[in-house]
């Protein structure tokens, strides 16, 4: 299988057209109808949970592991955050999220997303610029092909940690999933939050004939080994996928809030 992910990962998330819906309340794939754009729901997702949550998570500072050049989820929350770290684990992909933050000509359009995202805060009309915003609060674009590596950066702990597909992409089984969310959870305060946007029983995603490996994972796993990691799980939100596609074959998606609330004792895994 490809172990880079390429420019072109971003287009299959942010242009194609597969979604989910939600459990509880059903709902359509979220479209921008000035774009044309089908916004791919798993982002949409993230988005859509993030701009309500300023009550439930608060902190000053967020690490960010991604497996992508991706920032809409970032977009997201930066109304509520000051500082942001991105961990990429992908060096093009570093140089892709530099590309946009220096504004380069050649970086990726992410107006669609912005506009997206202005309808869901409901300010559609206003001339805030989103984009800028988040500019403004990115002090660290890094590196870090794995989790391993963590402890290299120097990094002080963060008041937010967030994952959107890194863990699942980065471990070849659940053992090693264990140990990266360990190394993980232990750059977050004691009291800080976890947020996880994830596929649940998804065992590889496609980019054009690239196939890339994603460890399959369901539901009660995701709870019991966060659980595990001293957090109280907040919010625990699942979505059936209600399109089919080839370009990956998950179930669903799983959104998650865990609050750390006490350090983790050695665990019998280990």
């Amino acid at each position: 299988m490809a172990t880079v992910i390429s420019r072109e990962f971003e287009l299959l998330h942010m242009c194609s057209s597969y979604g989910y819906k939600r459990k509880a309340n059903g709902g359509a794939g979220v479209t921008s109808a000035s774009t044309g754009y089908y916004y791919c729901e798993n982002h949409a997702i993230w988005d859509a949970r993030c701009v309500p949550i300023t009550g439930m998570v608060t902190g000053r500072t967020v690490i960010d592991f991604c497996k992508a050049p991706i920032i809409s989820h970032l977009l997201a929350m930066k109304d509520f955050v000051q500082e942001i770290t991105i961990l990429d684990m992908n060096s093009p992909g570093v140089k892709e999220i530099e590309k946009w933050k220096n504004k380069d000509p050649d970086a990726f359009d992410w107006s669609h997303v912005v506009g997206i995202l202005k309808e869901l805060k409901g300010n559609r009309n206003e001339m805030e610029d989103e984009e800028e915003d988040l500019r403004g609060k990115l002090k660290n674009i890094l590196h870090l092909e794995h989790c391993k590596g963590i402890d290299s950066l120097l990094l002080p702990k963060a008041d937010i940690t967030t994952s959107m597909w890194f863990l699942d992409v980065i471990s070849k089984d659940h053992d090693e999933y264990r140990e990266n969310l360990r190394k993980l959870c232990n750059i977050i305060q004691l009291g800080g939050y976890l947020l996880i946007c994830t596929s649940s029983n998804c065992s590889y995603f496609k980019v054009g004939e690239h196939i890339y490996h994603v460890l399959s994972s369901d539901e009660s796993f995701f709870r019991k080994v966060i659980s595990e990691e001293g957090f109280d799980i907040k919010h625990f939100e699942t979505f059936d996928k209600v399109m089919s596609c080839d370009s990956a074959d998950h179930e669903g998606m799983v959104f998650i809030i865990a609050h750390k609330v006490k350090e983790p004792q050695e665990a019998s895994w280990t």
